[in-house]
């Protein structure tokens, strides 16, 4: 379960430097903005990009707002993308799902539907 690493992995670097750090909500569109630029750099193409709801778990210490993200790329891309994800220093992602699927207008690209879990601070624990 995803939830469950991840809560392993913050209750493991209590007291230790943090592999990586819990970012605010209003820093959200910063992360955004690094995944569209590591997008441009693998030459990956936006097909749509939309921010869910975050589930409300106020006795949490964060919380987690889902993605969905639409690409169009070849598989090697795709992959490059994804590795670029796993190494943003500046937040926790974790990949809840992917589905790829042949382009049917590109015989050498796919399409991806991926939704990752950012996780933030919980603003309710006064961390702001």
């Amino acid at each position: 379960d995803y939830l469950d690493l991840t809560s392993n992995l913050l209750v493991h670097s209590v007291g230790n430097p943090p592999l990586k750090n819990l970012i605010h909500y209003k820093d959200l569109s910063l992360l955004t903005e690094q995944m569209t630029k590591a997008a441009q750099f693998y030459s990956i193409e936006f097909d749509s990009i939309s921010q869910g709801e975050v589930p409300i778990e106020a006795s949490s210490l964060y919380v987690y707002i889902p993605i969905t993200i639409e690409i169009r790329a070849d598989y090697k891309s795709f992959g490059k993308f994804l590795s670029a994800l796993e190494e943003i220093n500046d937040a926790i992602i974790v990949v809840k799902e992917f589905v790829l699927t042949r382009d049917a207008s590109d015989l050498k690209g796919t399409k991806a539907r991926l939704v990752i879990n950012v996780y933030l601070e919980n603003s309710e624990h006064g961390q702001n």
